[in-house]
Order: C-alpha cells, then sequence, then structure tokens
C-alpha cells in the first residue's frame, strides 16, 4: 500500500529515507563524502553508481513516480574498500578523456611556432585560448594546431567558453567545425 506522496515532488518514504541521513545520487557533495571520510571526486563517485556501487534502498520520486535509488554513504565506503579503485579510476580518466575529445571542449594552450630562417631557427612561445575538438585545438578560423606534436601544452581546461575568449573568434571557430 501506498504511504502517500508529499506534494509532488517526493513519496513520504523518500523523505523520510532523507531524514534518515540517505542521499540520492544527485544530491552527494563533496562535503558528505569528506564527512564519512572518502576522498575521492564526487564525478567518480557518481560514475560507479548504479552498477559497481549499489544502492541502499529505492524510492517514488516526482509525479510521474520515478524509482530514484538512495545511498548510505557508510555502506558506500564499505563498497569501496572491496573494489578496484586505482583501476577504476583509470577507467573513469580514459572514459572522461574519450568524452572529452568526443564533444570538444575549451582551453587555455602554450603553443611554439618556429620562425626565422633555417640557419638560424627561432621557437616563439604563444599562449592563447582554443577549443579543443579530437586532436586539434583550433585558435581561430584559419588557425589550428595538434595537440599530439611538440611544444603544445594545455594550461587550464574549461566546460564554458572562457569569459576572456573572443566570442567572434569562437563563433568563427564553430561555422568553421559546423557546430552550433
Amino acid at each position: 500500500m501506498n504511504s502517500g506522496y508529499v506534494g509532488q515532488s517526493m513519496s513520504k518514504r523518500a523523505e523520510n529515507a532523507y531524514a534518515d541521513g540517505l542521499l540520492s545520487k544527485a544530491k552527494i557533495k563533496k562535503d558528505n563524502l569528506v564527512q564519512v571520510g572518502i576522498d575521492l571526486p564526487v564525478g567518480f563517485i557518481k560514475w560507479l553508481m548504479p552498477s559497481i556501487i549499489t544502492p541502499t534502498e529505492w524510492h517514488h520520486t516526482g509525479k510521474h513516480f520515478n524509482e530514484t535509488d538512495f545511498y548510505d554513504l557508510e555502506d558506500v565506503k564499505e563498497q569501496l574498500e572491496e573494489l578496484d579503485v586505482p583501476s577504476l579510476q583509470e577507467n573513469y580518466n580514459e572514459e572522461r578523456e574519450s568524452i572529452k575529445q568526443e564533444k570538444g571542449y575549451y582551453a587555455l594552450i602554450e603553443y611554439g611556432e618556429w620562425s626565422g630562417s633555417r640557419k638560424h631557427p627561432k621557437l616563439t612561445h604563444y599562449e592563447d585560448f582554443a577549443y579543443v575538438k579530437g586532436n586539434w585545438a583550433y585558435i581561430s578560423d584559419d588557425k589550428k594546431k595538434s595537440i599530439v606534436g611538440n611544444h603544445y601544452e594545455e594550461l587550464k581546461t574549461y566546460k564554458i567558453k572562457p569569459k576572456r575568449m573572443d566570442v567572434e573568434t569562437r563563433n568563427n571557430i564553430f561555422k568553421k567545425l559546423k557546430i552550433k
């Protein structure tokens, strides 16, 4: 028998689970992990859920009665102790890198360009913002650099366009790559 709903957001049992300290995957934050002694990135922990780290229980949430998993972080800690965490982290990082390469991302890069003559070559280093996709860093609509070559380094990556990156440059790069 249904024990009832709190408005349209969750069942009374889900509300009780939150009151008992259980958390849904979406509610887990770094502070919660630190409190129970888990010193791992939140994204990595969530990546393990629910296929490797199993939920403690589930409850209905939302007006469409979604089944939402709830986790006891002490239980999560115990499950982590039985896993090969370094190996899983390596898989997680590889998957993230693969996704990053498919979608593309923004970066502050440093790259070198050769100038001068054959007899007196000169390597000059530049720092600029770029949109990185695949094996290329697009600095402008007519300039790109290989990210696997020498004299290339990513200083910082960004999820969204950095404020200091010129909007016109970004739009021209996206137009060339046929990205909206």
